[in-house]
């Protein structure tokens, strides 16, 4: 021991003794029973935090994946309804347009593209990026340059629209 203080200054020497009865302070006080251990037990709400954290955990996994189901089905409907598929396509055919007077197609929303006939959200994007892409429509006939819209679907919407 001494040869361990022999290469140490006194400045060193006193913090090294300070430790030293500080550390032997702090056992003496933890196991004398001068301090009850219970006033220092935190396993209780250690616990209970654990399991709060484990349930909100398991409440947002849940939440997450309801969000996910929910996105997927919306964008298997948005792809549905670009390829005009229907559920009950009897229905869809025979359905009564809301559109009361024809749509200029050259500054046109898309929620008022999507009135039309068989065109969906992905369809009425299409046709807005065209139309920026090339400055707007020249003839009606151009409609069937977006992807997705053929003749038969432009034949279909082809009396609701108009380039004015």
């Amino acid at each position: 021991m001494k040869r361990f203080f022999i290469n140490l200054n006194s400045r060193e020497k006193a913090v090294i003794i300070a430790l030293l009865l500080i550390f032997t302070a702090g056992i003496i006080i933890k196991y004398s029973g001068w301090n009850k251990p219970e006033r220092f037990d935190y396993s209780e709400t250690d616990r209970q935090f654990g399991e709060k954290t484990k349930a909100d955990f398991n409440r947002l996994k849940e939440q997450r994946l309801n969000e996910l189901q929910d996105m997927r089905s919306n964008e298997i409907k948005k792809l549905a309804d670009s390829l005009l598929i229907d559920g009950d396509k009897n229905n869809s055919n025979n359905k009564p347009l809301n559109i009361d007077k024809p749509i200029n197609i050259n500054n046109a929303f898309a929620v008022d593209l999507m009135k039309l006939p068989g065109i969906g959200e992905i369809t009425a994007d299409r046709i807005i990026e065209y139309r920026e892409k090339t400055g707007g429509f020249k003839k009606i006939d151009e409609l069937m340059n977006v992807k997705g819209i053929g003749k038969k679907k432009f034949e279909k919407i082809k009396p609701y629209v108009n380039i004015d």
